[in-house]
């Protein structure tokens, strides 16, 4: 059918040079024979040093490979103990599980690795953790696509470079990627064929090319922290995220107007787009009704604290300060059965604004500092 086919010639000799020609059969009867290859069959340095002890398990066999492929170059001027007179179950961070063994998790976090991410990890085709988080890597990540099962990849904190490969756009399995706290920069790609992944960490990069839409973000994503990057631009529609809970945008150079909650990830909890430049008007959030934190602080928002938040029912901390809010729309109070925090400091108030009666006792509030009183009957 023009396919590759793959067959193991076992029982061979090691160290003997082998003549091998192959032909295609089938009910018509047999092809023709190819040309005549040599090589001569070695046996595994992981078997020949007693590494893997099942000289029949050919997968931990190349998983064992793979490891002493990638070693020195992963561990740069540190050690790992990988070598093929120990045997595998010894080896650090390594976890072989099923039947047979496989290599399924690689788990080294803050081991003081200070070389690179070798391509040769790629080729560990039943990992399922990949955990590299706090360590001194530096340099790309590679394609790492051969890792067809893999559910967890921990990159954090390390001080790798260069953009994010497109080909993770395709590792439709991993449910978990942290990036976060590295120095990669460049657009963020398309990760929407990221279909199972639920937590999405990029924070504290140098990621500079805007927030792509929701439609190109993973469509079942739970978290998605992209705070501290250079993003600039606006916030573009994320309403087709509807398993998201907590969106963290803060400290990411943010323009433009806040949009209205049809075009925010309907079931957010935690909403969090402090230290922006975000200008306009608080806009309509009351679609957002299990949000119960709202961080809107240090901005350039203006106009009244609106009356639609307090349709927020379930909001429990409500972060305004540092803003050029002027006033406090009465509705505000409806908030008062379930508001713990409030922020309102460093906004230029009108001189009759005042707090909604029903927000007095709020546990956390910086009324005094905001130069705010408590609204009399009076005033409505």
């Amino acid at each position: 059918t023009g396919g590759d086919l793959k067959y193991t010639v076992s029982g061979l000799t090691d160290g003997t040079e082998y003549d091998v020609q192959v032909r295609a059969t089938n009910s018509v009867g047999p092809g023709i024979w190819t040309e005549s290859a040599s090589a001569t069959p070695r046996i595994s340095r992981c078997v020949l040093g007693d590494a893997v002890w099942d000289r029949t398990n050919a997968g931990l066999i190349h998983d064992c490979e793979a490891l002493l492929e990638a070693r020195d170059t992963l561990a740069g001027s540190a050690t790992l103990n990988w070598s093929s007179d120990t045997r595998i179950w010894a080896w650090e961070g390594v976890v072989r599980e099923g039947d047979p063994l496989r290599v399924t998790k690689l788990v080294l976090r803050d081991r003081n690795l200070d070389g690179t991410i070798p391509p040769a990890l790629g080729n560990l085709s039943s990992l399922v953790v990949l955990n590299l988080h706090s360590n001194m890597l530096s340099g790309t990540i590679p394609d790492l696509t051969g890792l067809t099962g893999l559910e967890e990849l921990y990159l954090a904190n390390n001080q790798l470079s260069g953009s994010i490969p497109d080909s993770l756009g395709s590792m439709s399995s991993v449910r978990e990627l942290w990036l976060w706290g590295n120095q990669l920069d460049g657009a963020i790609p398309d990760l929407s064929g990221m279909t199972a992944l639920e937590t999405l960490k990029l924070g504290n990069n140098m990621l500079d090319q805007g927030l792509p839409a929701g439609s190109m973000l993973p469509p079942n994503v739970r978290w998605l922290i992209i705070d501290g990057n250079p993003l600039g631009g606006t916030i573009p529609d994320l309403s087709n995220l509807t398993s998201l809970k907590l969106l963290w945008l803060h400290n990411s150079e943010l323009e433009g107007s806040i949009p209205a909650w049809q075009q925010l990830p309907p079931n957010v909890d935690d909403l969090n787009l402090r230290d922006n430049s975000l200008t306009g008007e608080i806009p309509d959030l009351s679609g957002l009704d299990g949000a119960t934190r709202v961080r809107l602080h240090n901005n350039r928002l203006s106009g009244e604290v609106p009356a639609t938040l307090g349709d927020l029912d379930s909001l429990k901390q409500l972060w305004l300060h540092g803003n050029r809010l002027t006033g406090i729309a009465t509705e505000l109070g409806d908030l008062g059965d379930t508001l713990i925090e409030i922020s309102l400091n460093d906004n230029p108030w009108r001189r009759d604004a005042c707090v909604p009666a029903e927000l007095a006792n709020v546990a956390t509030n910086d009324y005094d500092a905001a130069g705010l009183e408590v609204c009399t009957s009076s005033d409505g």
